[in-house]
């Protein structure tokens, strides 16, 4: 199916329903420079075995002027690509204005869902609901996306990042789950692919699980910063729970990552090594008497490490630490 656009305006355009097996090249696409567009729904669609052709796509948004259209994408499935396809998204999106809700895509020779390109910023999207599962590359790769909501989305197989961010900034990425992807992780930060690149900056990343990723579970890379990292779950990534770059980039309350400990001992006379518990070495940490105690104050006795913070006190004094950092 092609809508292609070469002028004049074309008004709510609704394609719903189809079964669309073994085509060459897009399955559903809509292109055109000239003229404008104002809605566009996209529904309950069945693609699969898209083939014999070096570039294959599901759902593709190929021309500009669909990009200030509104866009209803919504409970289509793209399924696994048949032979001969040797690149392409099951979903290439881009654009302004569109609530993208509980689509799938399956075993896509690329990206499962692929959000921009070169030149662009896209804003203003609503990512609730969807699923990626066994693609080649990503999940979900994200170019230059603003000021949107991503929500409640699945990603788990891929052989890249579950979700992969380019540049982009403003959004909130809420409750997503990525798990078992295969190379980079379960949330990838990177910077955008510009003459002068830029980072990914203020974006809140909220409650998500990012598990048993080969990769890091959220991951900040290049120019990454003032990004809030928050009540996530993490656990099982083979190299990190999560990593962070931007100086004022907030990391804290993440379970299976702990930026803060506390906890109580007694003195022995000599130094004592403290586990801290800490995904890393402390930035701070503070040593205190136990209320009522009465004897001489504990002190540090060495800088903390990535294990344990070292401390002296009095035979049998009782006392309390605490350390933090991110």
């Amino acid at each position: 199916i092609l809508v292609n656009v070469a002028g004049g305006t074309v008004r709510r355009i609704r394609i719903e329903g189809n079964t669309i097996l073994n085509t060459q090249g897009a399955s559903i696409a809509f292109d055109g420079g000239a003229g404008s567009a104002d809605v566009l729904w996209v529904i309950d669609n069945h693609i699969e075995g898209t083939h014999d052709t070096a570039v294959g796509f599901g759902i593709w948004l190929a021309g500009s002027i669909w990009d200030a259209a509104i866009k209803f994408i919504e409970g289509n499935y793209v399924g696994p690509i048949g032979a001969g396809v040797t690149a392409g998204d099951h979903y290439g999106l881009r654009g302004d204005f569109c609530f993208l809700i509980n689509n799938e895509a399956v075993g896509a020779q690329n990206d499962g869902f692929a959000f921009g390109n070169i030149g662009l910023s896209e804003n203003d999207w609503v990512i609730q609901g969807n699923r990626a599962r066994n693609n080649g590359d990503q999940g979900f790769m994200f170019y230059r996306v603003m000021r949107s909501a991503i929500i409640g989305n699945f990603a788990s197989g891929n052989g890249q990042a579950g979700f992969q961010a380019r540049g982009i900034q403003r959004n909130q990425i809420v409750g997503n789950h990525g798990r078992g992807n295969l190379a980079q992780g379960g949330i990838v930060l990177l910077n955008d692919l510009e003459g002068v690149p830029a980072g990914c900056l203020d974006n809140t990343i909220l409650g998500n699980e990012c598990n048993d990723n080969t990769g890091t579970g959220i991951d900040e890379q290049g120019l990454a910063n003032n990004n809030t990292i928050l009540g996530n779950r993490v656990g099982g990534n083979t190299i990190a729970q999560i990593t962070r770059v931007g100086a004022n980039t907030l990391v804290a309350r993440n379970i299976g990552y702990r930026t803060e400990n506390s906890g109580a001992s007694v003195g022995t006379g000599a130094q004592q090594p403290i586990a801290h518990g800490l995904s890393f070495t402390p930035t701070a940490q503070q040593i205190a008497l136990t209320p009522g105690s009465a004897t001489a104050l504990p002190y540090h006795s060495a800088a903390p490490d990535a294990t344990n913070i070292y401390v002296t006190a009095a035979l049998n004094q009782a006392w309390y630490w605490a350390t933090a950092g991110q």
